[in-house]
Order: C-alpha cells, then structure tokens, then sequence
C-alpha cells in the first residue's frame, strides 16, 4: 500500500516536472527549461552548436488568417523540428515565434552552416488547416567555444539571425503591403480550390455535399437553359431483396468504380443507401440519360458476368426533364 501510494506521489511529480518545463503549444522545452537544460549540457560535454529560428512575418499571418492559424503554424514547425534531431538534442520555443536547438556534440562551422540550410528547406511549403502558407525561415547559428554558456552561445547566433534579416531587406524583400495581402489571399484561395490531378471520370461526393451541388445546378437551371437529370441505381439479387453484407460491399465497390469510369469529369454520383447510388447528369436529354444509364448496367453485368443471373441493377429517373422547380432531395 506504501510502495502504490509512493509510487503515485513519483509519478504525480514528475508530471508536474513536465508541466513546469513544457511550452504548452507546442509541447517542446518553454524558455526556462530550454536555457536551463542547455547549460546542464554544455557544463557536461563543454561542447555543442546552437540554431535559433524565427518565422519571417508571422505577424502577416496572424493577421491573414487568424491566430487559430497562426498557432497550427507554430505547431507544424515543432513538429517538423521533432523529425529532423534526434530526441536526445534539446528542442523549445523560447519566444511566440522564435525556436532554439541545440545539439550537444563537437561539429564546425561549416556543419553549422548545412545544417542551417537543411532546417530553412524543411520549413517550406507548409498545410495548416488546409491553408497553403508560403513562408520562410530565418536562421542563426552559433558552435561552442571555450568558456561559453547558453546565453553567450544565444547572443552570437542572435547576432547571424539579425545580419540575415537585415540582408533580406538589403536584396530587396518587399515589405507586405495592404494590396499584396489581398492579392495574395485570391491566390491561396484558388490553390485551396483547384483540383491538382487531372479530373476523371466522374466525381463522387458524399450525400450531403451532392445535395448542395444539387441545389445549385437548380438555381442556375432556374436562370439558364440547359438539363440535368437524376439517375438512381439500385443493387438487389433477381427478388429484390437486399444481397447478404460481404456480397453487397463487394458489388457495391465494383459498382462504383464503373460508375466512376463511364461517366464524365462533369457528371456526379453519391451513394444515397447502403445498395443505391445516385447519379446526376448535366447537359444530356432523356434519351441521352437512359443509354448513360444502360451502358453503367452493362459494365457492370460484364464485370460481374459470373454471377450477374444472381444480381438485379436497374434504374429510373424521379425527374421528367431538367431539374429545376423538381424534386427535394432531403
């Protein structure tokens, strides 16, 4: 009962340790504990190289697209730190957008140096929320000298931070302005929005987003001329009776990837039930609609021809003609 009850206080103090050291962001060393374990290591090994990274305009991101953002940002960029040294160097963030690194082993300025470049790559190109943030990093760089301690080695990496900013606005960096903001905001939304793969085949949605996208051709058939019809699909063996689960998964995948093929970069389907799937089709005629239809039908037939005599698809159209002022899908 005392070993438990001792054991517990252990644990119970540690992880108030781990509380009182950890930058609550992003889970790496806070500014205390960075400094604090940086001196334990130089005092141990009397060697060492110490990077210190800042974001370049993170305040433009705040400002962007806000500080929920902005925080995922920060996160990433501990996260990418994690992957790149190994867990025995000392990671933390010791300002809101300022990281340190340390990594208690003899190297040269020249593997400063590479290694800075490698940390400016990783930073690129980051996702955060689904927001593409095109940002930089600067770095400076500091290797142990006889005597030093964290401050000292902080200072002179401080000291090559400061120099590359000032030469970034030297070589003509543009300060951000109010119109590159907005500029830059239409851009990042159209790389939000654009499809990167060459669409093919038909694009399938779930329920909820083809019932939006079903709502929005009717407005607009509501204004333009033009058709759309909607095709059901169902799935049942000869009775029309549900086929048994593993069956019905099987069939149901088979029957979506040969909708997905025979039907138009344009056209969209959803699966509405576990057996059914919904197909609209713009831009066609009635007649056009059923042999779309009928040549699914007799992909499918040819796919499953081992056992299509067990299988019943058939089809049926709910709307006579376009779709406007027709049916509500809910």
């Amino acid at each position: 009962m005392i070993g438990t009850e001792l054991l517990k206080l252990v644990e119970e103090k540690e992880r108030y340790r781990r509380l009182a050291e950890e930058d609550r962001l992003t889970g790496l060393y806070n500014r205390g504990a960075t400094e604090e374990k940086i001196n334990e290591r130089l005092d141990q090994y009397k060697e060492g190289v110490l990077f210190v990274i800042d974001v370049n305009h993170f305040k433009k991101v705040n400002d962007r697209y806000g500080h929920l953002i902005g925080d995922g940002l920060l996160q990433e960029i501990a996260r990418r730190l994690l992957s790149m040294f190994l867990k025995s160097d000392v990671i933390g963030r010791i300002g809101g957008d300022e990281f340190v690194v340390f990594l208690s082993v003899k190297q040269s300025e020249s593997f400063a140096t590479e290694r800075a470049k490698q940390i400016k790559r990783l930073m690129r190109n980051m996702e955060v929320k689904t927001c593409l943030l095109d940002i930089t990093v600067s770095v400076g760089y500091s290797v142990y000298r006889k005597g030093d301690h964290y401050q000292s080695l902080f200072d002179r990496a401080d000291q090559k931070l400061i120099a590359e900013k000032r030469d970034r606005k030297k070589s003509g960096f543009r300060k951000f302005t109010a119109t590159e903001g907005i500029e830059m905001d239409v851009l990042r939304i159209q790389s939000e929005l654009k499809e990167y793969k060459n669409p093919t085949g038909a694009y399938f949605q779930g329920y909820d987003s083809f019932k939006n996208i079903y709502r929005f051709v009717d407005r607009r058939l509501q204004r333009l001329t033009g058709s759309a019809y909607i095709v059901l699909m169902t799935l049942t063996d000869t009775e029309k009776n549900l086929l048994p689960l593993d069956e019905n998964t099987k069939w149901m995948k088979c029957l979506k990837e040969i909708i997905g093929g025979q039907l138009r970069a344009g056209d969209v389907f959803a699966q509405y039930s576990s057996c059914q799937y919904l197909i609209m089709l713009a831009d066609v005629s009635a007649d056009e609609s059923e042999s779309i239809a009928d040549r699914v039908t007799a992909a499918f037939y040819e796919q499953a021809k081992s056992v299509h005599q067990k299988l019943l698809l058939h089809h049926c159209f709910p709307l006579d003609g376009g779709i406007a002022g027709g049916t509500n899908l809910d």
